[in-house]
């Protein structure tokens, strides 16, 4: 929903309340009829494995020389005597 959310520049809720008004007015009409919970589960039971093991994450170093230097005046200052 979030994708379709973006593709069309409104929000998430926007895009699941038009889902739900979609799904509840099929649904009313009683010629799509979608199989309940049980039916889908009939079966055998399929396996999945997910690795979720945690992996460090590189970041760099933090030193003065690896942020990019911004002056507030955007010009080289020089002395003035």
């Amino acid at each position: 929903m979030e994708n379709i959310a973006i593709d069309f520049g409104c929000s998430k809720c926007t895009v699941f309340r038009a889902v739900r008004w979609v799904e509840e007015t099929l649904s009313a009409d009683g010629r799509l009829q979608l199989p309940g919970k049980k039916a889908l589960q009939d079966g055998e039971p399929k396996t999945v494995a997910i690795d979720v093991t945690e992996q460090p994450v590189e970041r760099p170093q933090k030193n003065r020389r690896s942020g990019i230097p911004a002056r507030k005046s955007g010009t080289r200052s020089s002395a003035k005597s």
